[in-house]
């Protein structure tokens, strides 16, 4: 079997895990919430902007993400986002558990990233 076939095989697994079922479910959910999904989505893009930025040397990058979960206190609150924030958690973990595990395997340099 090549690499291609292997990365199919792995990708199907990890469609299997209850992570990226209850990730979909909570997705669809809010799907049918139109209003409510693109607020979702624009937190989630401001969210990931403030992570990033850190990464290149952002330091009030705390503070950012306090007043971005004030600003969104209402949002975070509702039970349809919590819960599809949480499964995209959850699903997040799994996928950098999978990209870690590779790197430390195939003793791929990342240090450079620190």
């Amino acid at each position: 079997m090549d690499v291609k076939a292997e990365t199919l095989e792995l990708v199907k697994k990890i469609k299997e895990k209850q992570e990226y079922i209850d990730y979909l479910n909570y997705r669809s959910i809010l799907e049918r919430h139109e209003e409510l999904l693109c607020q979702v989505e624009e937190f989630r893009r401001k969210n990931f902007e403030i992570q990033v930025s850190h990464q290149y040397g952002a330091y009030n990058a705390y503070e950012n993400l306090i007043s971005l979960k004030q600003d969104y206190k209402e949002l975070l609150s509702e039970p349809k986002v919590k819960m599809f924030l949480d499964a995209e958690l959850k699903l997040s973990k799994l996928m950098a558990s999978v990209y870690d595990t590779i790197t430390e395997e195939i003793e791929f340099d990342t240090h450079f990233l620190e």
